[in-house]
């Protein structure tokens, strides 16, 4: 059976400008995935996706959801005798993923970069919070409240009413 590989050549060029610039580094010696913790037999993880990488087989990587499972741990990166830094390289895979299935777009551009991270969580605070200033905000009961009706007031559920 005969496979006719098409690189995607800008896709390798993505994933070396998102931080996986040592991808060509790596020589397929499947060290990375003999010490991934995540890695098992039938499955070798990261070094499958190192070559779907490589090749610039981006309809095959982006639809994997092993770049998922690393947690930069660092040990592929620590063992890795040419020092491609697999880690990296998924993690670069990762956040070309969320540019490519994120919507709408600007909201993808700021989550796959970490240095977006309080931009992302300060707009839904932000939002919360003024709900909460429009609904007249939490009020803590008096003392004599909370004797009377315990925590079933306090936290508005009936399962704290013994």
């Amino acid at each position: 059976m005969s496979m006719n590989v098409q690189p995607d050549l800008d896709f390798i060029k993505d994933i070396k400008s998102a931080g996986g610039d040592t991808l060509k580094k790596c020589f397929q010696c499947a060290t990375c995935s003999v010490v991934c913790p995540l890695s098992s037999d039938d499955n070798p993880f990261p070094r499958r996706e190192m070559v779907f990488a490589q090749w610039g087989l981006k309809e095959k990587l982006v639809g994997d959801p092993n770049i998922m499972l690393c947690h930069q741990c660092g040990d592929c990166t620590a063992y890795c005798p040419r020092g491609a830094k697999p880690g990296d390289v998924l993690g670069a895979i990762r956040a070309y993923t969320y540019k490519y299935f994120g919507w709408p777009a600007g909201l993808a551009k700021l989550a796959s970069a970490g240095k977006n991270m309080p931009v992302l969580i300060g707009i839904p605070a932000v939002i919360i919070f003024v709900v909460w200033l429009i609904s007249g905000g939490m009020t803590i009961p008096s003392a004599a409240e909370f004797a009377r009706d315990g925590y079933g007031h306090f936290f508005g559920h009936w399962d704290f009413r013994w």
